[in-house]
């Protein structure tokens, strides 16, 4: 966990997110047991955060236990292919070879779609998450206004992939 990756953070991401398609696709290896789930989405989170703070932006909300956005930057290919190598060890390590296998399908399925509508410069939301008793109130959009409008200012372009 990085330094800004509180626990409180990170339980705010699993109870707002865990229901998602994308995240019970990625965790489906845990079955039912819910303790080991939402740890191994709690680590993932982790890693994503992480992602964030090396290449491109984290924001966490003043009260940490409310949530977090992760936006992504282009990468160079070799950081990307590095990237990309120890993201799929890690996956495998902390959501088993099930999880991974229907990340990677995911992930395999959309990027040529993406590609065809997105310039491969734009900046990629990849999590945006407030926990369940905080949502409604705007905080969503107050995570990510800061970035949108620095990637006004670069004239990047943004865009989130939703699964539903």
């Amino acid at each position: 966990m990085t330094r800004r990756n509180s626990p409180d953070t990170l339980r705010a991401l699993v109870d707002s997110l865990r229901f998602e398609p994308f995240y019970v696709a990625i965790s489906q290896s845990f079955g039912g047991d819910e303790v080991r789930r939402r740890e191994a989405l709690a680590r993932y989170f982790d890693y994503s955060m992480s992602e964030g703070d090396r290449w491109g932006r984290l924001v966490v909300w003043p009260d940490p236990s409310i949530g977090a956005a992760v936006l992504l930057l282009p990468a160079a290919a070799s950081v990307a292919g590095a990237e990309s190598d120890a993201k799929a060890t890690f996956l495998t390590e902390v959501i088993g070879a099930q999880g991974a296998e229907n990340y990677h399908r995911i992930i395999d399925f959309m990027r040529p779609r993406a590609s065809a509508v997105i310039d491969e410069s734009a900046w990629y939301l990849s999590i945006v998450g407030v926990a369940p008793s905080a949502q409604g109130q705007g905080i969503g959009a107050r995570l990510i206004e800061p970035t949108l409008a620095e990637a006004d200012e670069a004239g990047a372009s943004c865009y989130l992939e939703t699964f539903g």
